[in-house]
């Protein structure tokens, strides 16, 4: 039996070439499919971001 889709919008963007090979590097190295890694650091970045924007707005200057 097929699991149920989850409830989901598609995204497209465009990256630098370099941080795509990293990151494509690191799904085949961890195994891990490219949405769960996206979703994943999104995640962590809202979470910080919602902690202590100061901080990671740092390296933004």
């Amino acid at each position: 039996m097929a699991r149920p889709k989850k409830d989901s919008q598609v995204v497209n963007l465009n990256i630098e070439r370099s941080i795509y090979d990293k990151f494509t590097e690191f799904c085949d190295n961890t195994g891990l499919t490219k949405t769960v890694v996206v979703e994943r650091a999104l995640e962590m970045y809202i979470d910080a971001m919602n902690e202590n924007p100061e901080k990671l707005m740092q390296n933004k200057k």
